[in-house]
């Protein structure tokens, strides 16, 4: 099979080469099958969907487990978003013909895609939140790898909680994953026995596979705790098990159910963070001062170090002189722009820095 240029490789070996490296994508192992086809895979659908349309088909030829057919679902999701018109119809008959495909893309998966109109008041309130909770949130990383019965104790508690707050495993698996991380052998045995009796536990075990092959072979008696980690999901995926109950949560101690809410509120609100920076520059300085207009203490901070920064470093010629303006009438945006760092030695850092001095302010 001829792997090594783009320009002449087949849809067939294309799907060749991405089942190779799916399973093994370690850096060594991608070098060792040639380029990476999910680029150039990714390109095709892209700029040249009529050729990356058979790679879908024939990498269902060969291979329908969950995991592959998630994959080919988020490629098929791309494709269809940027070519709607030329595909929906195509891509809708491929999902209803291949078994499980629907159940793993999900009900929603063919609606149009539309322009949801920006909320402001919305944005404004989901990035406060997220602020607020974001040190205590923090914290629950912090806890696990420090004590290990309560760090797996909020691991469980969360993926359990998970689904009340509308979160798949996809969410959770990170704290179970930092437990594993951080204590190894000392609790693999307790991971396997809750396995037994959670298929949600089960479920955030499987999601740790991708990461494992993504990284570089662990060694030893590590590469056994993680070996029997992954192996302890069994048969479950996101897709499996429906029938098995789901666990009651158990209370924990105050200072940990503090913990948890605030995790929940950090993840629930963290899309914020991302809307935030795709923002045109007008209106991230609409919402930056709506922030500081109800922001208080270190909430002002991370403001500052966020989308005021974000707006400094990448229009800030063209907002200086409106700063300028609004901060002698502003306290909060004067506080703000004490915790702004910039480069040093460019227009926007001296007209910044020569408007602190005349606002007598001392950067911190």
């Amino acid at each position: 099979m001829a792997t090594g240029g783009r320009a002449d490789m087949t849809a067939a070996e294309l799907a060749e080469l991405y089942l190779k490296q799916f399973d093994f994508t370690y850096e060594e192992h991608v070098l060792s099958y040639g380029p990476y086809a999910l680029t150039i895979w990714e390109e095709w659908i892209s700029d040249d969907p009529e050729r990356a349309w058979p790679v879908f088909t024939e990498i269902l030829a060969r291979r329908r487990d969950d995991e592959i057919l998630a994959q080919v679902g988020y490629r098929l999701q791309l494709l269809i978003a940027r070519h709607w018109d030329d595909f929906h119809e195509r891509a809708e008959e491929l999902v209803r013909d291949t078994p499980r495909f629907a159940r793993i893309v999900g009900d929603d998966f063919f609606e149009p895609p539309r322009e949801i109109p920006l909320d402001l008041d919305e944005l404004v309130e989901a990035y406060l939140l997220m602020t607020h909770h974001a040190h205590d949130a923090h914290r629950v990383r912090d806890v696990v790898q420090a004590d290990l019965a309560r760090g797996l104790s909020l691991a469980v508690e969360i993926i359990h909680r998970g689904p009340r707050h509308g979160f798949g495993s996809f969410d959770t698996f990170d704290v179970l994953r930092d437990v594993l991380e951080a204590h190894g052998a000392a609790v693999i045995d307790a991971v396997e026995e809750l396995a037994a009796t959670s298929v949600l536990v089960r479920r955030c075990l499987w999601r740790l596979k991708p990461g494992e092959n993504a990284r570089r072979p662990r060694e030893g008696a590590v590469a056994e705790v993680w070996r029997r980690a992954i192996a302890a999901h069994g048969t479950s995926t996101d897709y499996t098990d429906d029938d098995a109950p789901l666990p009651e949560p158990r209370t924990l101690p105050d200072e940990d159910e503090a913990l948890i809410r605030a995790w929940f509120g950090y993840q629930e609100n963290l899309a914020a963070f991302e809307a935030m920076r795709s923002l045109d520059a007008e209106t991230l300085w609409t919402v930056i001062l709506r922030l500081l207009d109800r922001a208080e203490g270190q909430t002002i901070f991370n403001i500052a170090a966020g989308p005021l920064e974000d707006l400094l470093a990448g229009q800030g010629l063209q907002f200086i002189d409106r700063l300028a303006e609004e901060a002698p009438r502003n306290e909060k945006l004067r506080t703000a722009m004490t915790g702004v760092w910039l480069n040093e030695g460019d227009e926007v850092y001296s007209r910044f820095t020569a408007l602190l001095q005349e606002l007598n302010l001392d950067a911190t």
